[in-house]
């Protein structure tokens, strides 16, 4: 028979779980929480009020679960130490303040993106994917020099979800232009003015003034020639 499974966080650097933290990664609870609270809860809209007609509950959204437990840190010795990440780690005259630094390392500080580290929390059978939401850290036990005995960490951690390469949008392709059969040429739209070139008349001039102009010549000649 396998022994007491432990809670345990393994820290990741982004959102796609891709690539683990590079230096403390992995942190095994000393003792497990007694209880553990998983909340669920739907944003109904805001515009609408239930009971009322069309208000059917659609356009709803869904609000990231919450996990709420409670962990112990000891350091009386009466409790067994918690498992290391590296033998590197075990290192003489370590206290209670260093246990809670390693946790801190992996739930909550990622100084390459100055963002809290994305995690992967096993228990109750189960792995969540979530990030730290907030922590409350109560000592209630000190050595006669101050260092703390005992403390108790109220966590809460708001599930996230996995960012998969399908869910990135993806660029509209652009459209290719139909290629020209080479037998015919482009043709120009129908909106487009085409202009004559240098020198070209399209009115024609008018000759109705210069023909009777030189009617007129004429009938002054023929005057001049005669009698009257």
């Amino acid at each position: 028979m396998s022994g007491l499974e432990k809670m345990k966080f393994v820290a990741y650097q982004k959102v796609d779980y891709k690539e683990k933290v590079k230096r403390h990664s992995k942190f095994e609870v000393q003792i497990n929480p007694d209880n553990f609270a998983r909340s669920l809860s739907i944003d109904q809209p805001e515009n609408k009020e239930r009971g009322k007609k069309n208000s059917n509950g659609q356009n709803k959204s869904y609000r990231s679960e919450t996990y709420t437990f409670k962990l112990v840190f000891d350091g009386t010795g009466i409790v067994p130490m918690r498992k290391f990440e590296s033998d590197a780690d075990k290192t003489e005259g370590r206290t209670l303040n260093d246990d809670l630094n390693d946790f801190l390392q992996v739930v909550y500080s990622n100084p390459a993106t100055a963002n809290p580290n994305f995690l992967i929390m096993t228990y109750c059978g189960q792995e969540f994917m979530c990030v730290l939401k907030s922590l409350n850290i109560q000592y209630t036990l000190f050595r006669p020099d101050g260092i703390p005995l005992r403390m108790t960490l109220d966590c809460s951690f708001s599930s996230v979800k996995k960012e998969e390469e399908e869910d990135k949008p993806k660029p509209n392709p652009k459209p290719k232009p139909k290629p020209i059969p080479p037998d015919k040429e482009e043709e120009p739209p129908v909106d487009c003015c085409v202009c004559p070139p240098p020198g070209y008349k399209l009115v024609q001039e008018d000759t109705t003034y210069a023909s009777f102009s030189s009617s007129t010549e004429d009938m002054d000649s023929l005057l001049s020639s005669s009698n009257y």
